[in-house]
């Protein structure tokens, strides 16, 4: 007696394998066989194997599935299917990590500013940063490719690589676009829907089956109900006790210095080293650049936005101790500001112009 299964199913099943097998075959090919086949033959060429298995889907399989044909051997074959691409394509993910295939970040770009680098130059020179991690990464992919080629532990496969998948995903949302994102999102759906196929087995694990660990009872109801508070009252009691960032809109950014005067002396910019030459406020920091990235003072600073009068105080150098009074002019039409006050014995007047960061 043959087990039938309807033709959603096993069309679901298909689809999902074609869409996940042709993405996989047409970037695997313009990365690997692009010298060898014009990248613009990689596109027609996925679309007609597309287009192949999708014509097997409608007509061949629907046929199967209306004679005596054993359809959940068909379903199983297409659940496979979905396993063994996933697999592959992590395997191949994971391998190319340890030839340096991936973040590699030009020794060129890595001399730029850091506020030009490119979202996804961002992500791939952080990433790049320790090789060390690289590997892990790939080892973790692989380790959870092999573990699909076992029906003992398949499921344990999922969740193995689906957080790896989402974190990939959210990266690739967030720095490299929705377009790159697509790939890995159609291989969580493939995930999701071997996940799925557990549905009874993981309720009856996460929600109805009890463990064998020891519980811990409470002899009091309300000590019970705070120590499950406390998981949400603490951190928010540290959040109130701590120094949050701070912004302000009319003073946050960088600037350059376009004229700077101490105790009444102009000083010429920007070609001696010991001259101002820019100056940050951010959330949390004060910074004064002394004409390139290794002369700065650090520091933390307080702004009264009623009178805009900033005090900074300083912790790099460890041996500077003068404190930074100063009152910042909303600015004029060009959007300079100036700022003017004493910082230890010096009197300073600095006339500072926003830069745009975007």
């Amino acid at each position: 007696m043959t087990t039938q299964k309807p033709f959603p199913k096993i069309a679901l099943a298909c689809f999902l394998a074609t869409v996940i097998s042709a993405m996989m075959i047409y970037r695997i090919g313009l990365r690997y066989f692009g010298h060898l086949v014009p990248p613009r033959v990689f596109a027609p060429l996925t679309g007609i194997y597309f287009l192949i298995v999708l014509g097997y889907l409608f007509i061949r399989i629907r046929k199967q599935t209306r004679s005596q044909t054993n359809s959940t051997q068909i379903l199983a074959f297409w659940q496979s299917a979905i396993r063994y691409f996933i697999a592959l394509d992590m395997f191949v993910f994971g391998l190319c990590k340890f030839f340096h295939i991936q973040f590699n970040t030009p020794m060129a770009l890595l001399d730029n500013p850091f506020n030009t680098f490119a979202n996804d130059d961002l992500m791939w020179a952080f990433y790049g940063r320790s090789h060390v991690f690289t590997l892990l990464i790939g080892c973790m992919e692989m380790v959870g490719a092999l573990l699909f080629l076992s029906k003992k532990t398949r499921l344990v496969a999922i969740f193995f690589l689906l957080p790896i998948c989402l974190n990939i995903f959210l990266l690739d949302i967030f720095y490299n676009g929705v377009g790159t994102a697509t790939y890995i999102g159609i291989e969580i759906i493939g995930l999701i829907y071997l996940l799925l196929i557990e549905y009874k087995r993981l309720v009856q694990f996460f929600f109805i089956d009890k463990g064998n660990a020891p519980a811990f009872t409470f002899k009091n109801a309300s000590l019970k109900t705070a120590a499950k508070l406390s998981v949400i009252i603490i951190p928010v009691l540290l959040m109130v006790i701590v120094k949050l960032p701070q912004y302000y809109p009319q003073i946050n950014g960088k600037y350059v210095v376009k004229n700077l005067i101490i105790n009444n002396k102009p000083q010429s910019l920007p070609v001696e080293d010991s001259v101002l030459t820019k100056f940050y406020i951010d959330k949390n920091d004060i910074v004064l650049e002394y004409n390139g990235y290794t002369r700065r003072f650090i520091g933390s600073y307080t702004f009264d936005p009623a009178t805009n009068q900033l005090t900074g105080i300083w912790r790099y150098p460890r041996n500077f101790h003068d404190t930074l009074f100063a009152h910042i002019s909303p600015g004029n039409r060009s959007g300079v500001k100036m700022l003017v006050g004493r910082m230890g014995k010096d009197s300073l007047k600095v006339a500072i112009q926003k830069v745009n960061l975007n």
